[in-house]
């Protein structure tokens, strides 16, 4: 019962965008639902490949195999979708909208990967506080130490495809993962 009223409660979120009355241009509303939409699909297929590459012990046979499944898997959950609201709100033209999502996929992907490095699979840690994510079990192929590198290079990718759209995103970009990294973790990511 509760599996399904969740699942329903996921499908209103579109409707509810479409429907009801905002501030907001009805084109927004309709690509906000678009994101919704495909959030939902990606956060699905993601956590299917990853529970059945696991459960498979399916070997990622490169370190960018990892990342492009972790970009699908948790790259909207994370910040794909907050920059989607952003730019919608804003009024980002496509471009830019699509290059900002890139960037809060990989500034997503650079966290947990930074996560994995130290231990943790399931979870992001700022000071005494910690956000319990989905679980990332398919790692197969991967040496966990190279999880760190893996991280720096992810975290590369986002600020420059933020730069791309805007010197002052990367400010924010680096502002926050600087502050949920050194509270974290106790050292800075940038």
């Amino acid at each position: 019962t509760w599996v399904t009223i969740s699942y329903n409660a996921r499908q209103l979120v579109p409707v509810m965008l479409m429907r009801q009355r905002s501030s907001l241009p009805a084109a927004s509303r309709a690509k906000l639902a678009q994101c919704f939409t495909r959030f939902r699909f990606q956060q699905g297929l993601g956590s299917s490949l990853d529970l059945w590459g696991s459960e498979q012990t399916i070997t990622h046979l490169s370190e960018n195999e990892l990342i492009t499944h972790l970009r699908l898997y948790i790259g909207n959950l994370s910040f794909g979708l907050a920059c989607d609201v952003s730019s919608a709100v804003v009024g980002l033209e496509h471009v830019a909208a699509t290059q900002l999502r890139q960037a809060g996929i990989e500034l997503g992907v650079s966290l947990r990967l930074m996560a994995l490095a130290h231990g943790y699979s399931r979870e992001l840690r700022m000071g005494r506080h910690t956000s319990q994510e989905p679980i990332i079990r398919w790692k197969n192929g991967i040496d966990p130490m190279c999880f760190n590198d893996m991280a720096m290079r992810s975290h590369d990718r986002a600020l420059t495809l933020a730069r791309a759209i805007d010197p002052s995103i990367v400010e924010v970009f680096t502002e926050f993962s600087n502050a949920l990294q050194h509270q974290a973790l106790g050292e800075s990511l940038c």
